[in-house]
């Protein structure tokens, strides 16, 4: 599936469906870059907390933005850099934005396809900036969220923690020469 085609597939999935989506793709971001920004992600605890918020509310039902929700989404977004300016860390900034898309699937639930989907493609831009053959990257990591998705579609809007652990990972070869240093 292409993004457009991801984002087709959400629009047909409940709420927690798409919460647990952009849960597990945040997830996956926050163990990409473990190994590059562990001291900055001990720094920004907002990360953590965003993904642990998606879950939270993908497996609890409250599905509210509410002030506690608010405060980890400001936090995480100043990783975010705004237009025109200076570009801060992308491994960072990837991994806030797709938290952040997450949260915000919240406040603008007749949305969530779009915050899902984008949630996902933070982490295909991620992985594109984490490996040496990032357009081979980025197509893997595309090919897992489908995957993810199709699961989605066939857990009639039961999730868990753990339904994604049966999908494969994949081998995106060597990583980019600024972090193979």
């Amino acid at each position: 599936m292409n993004s457009e085609e991801r984002q087709a597939a959400l629009a047909k999935l409940p709420l927690q469906s798409c919460l647990a989506f952009a849960a597990v793709c945040s997830g996956r971001a926050l163990k990409l870059i473990q190994p590059f920004r562990k001291d900055a992600l001990a720094e920004w605890p907002s990360l953590a907390r965003g993904y642990e918020i998606l879950w939270e509310r993908a497996l609890n039902g409250n599905f509210v933005f509410d002030a506690s929700v608010e405060d980890i989404h400001s936090a995480a977004q100043e990783l975010i850099p705004e237009s025109g300016e200076d570009e801060k860390d992308p491994l960072l900034a990837f991994t806030a934005k797709a938290i952040c898309l997450g949260l915000l699937m919240l406040a603008a639930q007749d949305k969530k396809e779009v915050y899902a989907v984008n949630s996902g493609n933070n982490v295909i831009n991620l992985v594109q900036n984490i490996y040496e053959r990032w357009e081979a990257a980025g197509k893997l990591e595309a090919e897992w969220q489908t995957q993810a998705i199709q699961l989605l579609q066939q857990s009639q809007g039961v999730v868990s923690r753990t339904m994604f652990d049966g999908i494969p990972e994949y081998d995106a070869g060597p990583l980019a020469e600024e972090l193979s240093g």
